[in-house]
């Protein structure tokens, strides 16, 4: 499971025994028809739990409102219903393990000093592994020990390696130049097994060949010149710069952004209404320094927001053409886990406060709105002469900050649903022009045939 932790659109009921209020977060949710993997935190602990079909039949029902949960759980209610079922037979195991500690039960009384939580405690925190088991018609937890391999992934761990010296980065034994054969595919030992071709062989396999490529259809030709034509065009418009990542998703420790670097024990959450107990076991997102008002906008390593850190180190690198009009996100440190310094665990961005562009624009001017559209496209578009795709071009991605300007953010590119721009061109500058003019729309800014008319082009 390597999923970013989804935001839970409300919390489950407590159950009857159960420490009002619970802090309560999914982290994960994974249905594979004969099993489903649910991952989340309560008060400040990470559970993980295995639900599957072979461990529930026998007395009861169990077994068929599982299946039946595996058929709906697209549907909100039905997740919201699964939520309860686990953990209302979870609530003594919980009880247990993750009680509402001193700090939580004295809310409201000391303020936001006793609700102190740092990015190590939060990720770092005890982890327990359950399955669900039918015993006796009862829905059961029998605890597990830790699988690396199925436990580690809402907890982010990036790698940070040193680059392969050039004789083992090259070639590798058995490759071109080790064997003595001639780099074109050849192993120079055809002659020592006695295996010459004559010409009539040569002559022959030459004859199949051609046979074989005549034997191609008209259609299938004109497929592959459509798909290669397809390839290039994407290929074209999808600006990149140099990867700051290894083999396997590490990072290169020699191309670590020029940005300070942090222990994660260093960095508090901070919310801005105070501890609020229900969310207290979500993500952290903004946080500060200890002993410093430095705020920053923390974002997990999570696999699929590296490509943000990528771009947002492309920006940093040519920091001195972003400065206004010219807004965006911009790179302010690295978060590193404590206990190993060569492993990831988020990065820092600036803080930009105020609201999305979503959320303010209907109460905003036309004018007002026209200057933020405006504003962005004048960004996006040094983006794109950086070798920049944006990616994420929705209101939701843009903030506006406290002097009214619009502010680019997420450039990971998370989340942009069908109706900003097609599969094919995501992930490109088309793509990202597309986005545009569907924000133009949504903002009232050109109508409904002036934006399909933009998508014919």
């Amino acid at each position: 499971m390597e999923e970013e932790p989804v935001d839970a659109q409300e919390p489950p009921k407590a159950a009857a025994g159960a420490a009002p209020p619970p802090s309560y977060c999914m982290l994960d949710l994974v249905n594979s028809g004969k099993s489903i993997h649910y991952a989340f935190m309560y008060n400040g602990k990470r559970f993980y739990v295995t639900i599957s079909a072979d461990k529930l039949r026998g007395k009861g029902a169990l077994l068929d409102r599982f299946t039946k949960f595996t058929e709906d759980l697209d549907d909100l209610e039905a997740m919201f219903q699964f939520e309860d079922w686990v953990l209302g037979a979870l609530v003594d195991f919980i009880a247990k393990v993750a009680p509402a500690g001193p700090e939580q039960d004295a809310a409201g009384d000391d303020g936001p000093e006793e609700q102190r939580v740092t990015l190590l405690e939060f990720f770092g925190c005890a982890t327990y592994a359950l399955e669900m088991v039918n015993d006796g018609g009862e829905l059961r937890p029998v605890e597990l020990g830790m699988d690396p391999r199925m436990h580690v992934g809402t907890s982010p761990r990036t790698r940070i390696i040193d680059p392969l010296p050039a004789a083992e980065n090259g070639h590798t034994e058995g490759e071109e130049g080790d064997d003595g054969g001639d780099g074109q595919g050849h192993d120079g030992r055809e002659e020592d097994r006695g295996v010459e071709k004559g010409d009539a062989e040569e002559e022959e396999e030459e004859e199949q060949n051609k046979r074989q490529k005549q034997g191609k259809t008209e259609k299938k030709k004109k497929e592959e010149e459509e798909e290669e034509e397809k390839k290039k065009k994407q290929q074209a418009t999808r600006p990149r710069g140099p990867s700051i990542f290894g083999r396997g998703g590490n990072i290169l420790r020699s191309a670590l952004p020029k940005v300070p670097c942090i222990l994660a024990s260093e960095l508090e959450r901070v919310d801005d209404d105070g501890p609020v107990l229900m969310e207290l076991s979500d993500v952290p997102k903004k946080v500060r320094r200890i002993g410093t008002d430095q705020l920053f906008f923390f974002k997990a390593a999570f696999k699929h927001q590296l490509r943000e850190l990528e771009l947002l180190e492309q920006i940093h690198q040519n920091s001195s053409m972003f400065v206004p009009p010219f807004r965006t996100s911009r790179l302010a440190g690295l978060v590193l886990w404590d206990d190993d310094e060569s492993a990831l665990m988020g990065f820092l961005l600036e803080y930009v406060g105020g609201r999305t562009l979503a959320a303010s624009m209907q109460e905003a001017h036309p004018d007002q709105r026209v200057k933020w559209v405006s504003e962005v496209e004048v960004t996006l578009r040094r983006l794109h002469e950086c070798g920049i795709v944006w990616g994420a071009v929705t209101p939701d991605s843009v903030l506006i900050n406290a002097d009214g300007d619009a502010v680019i953010v997420d450039l990971g590119g998370a989340g942009l649903s069908l109706e900003y721009a097609a599969p094919e061109v995501r992930q490109t500058v088309r793509g990202d022009m597309l986005g545009l003019e569907h924000m133009r729309m949504e903002l009232g800014l050109i109508d409904q045939s002036l934006y399909s008319a933009t998508l014919s082009h």
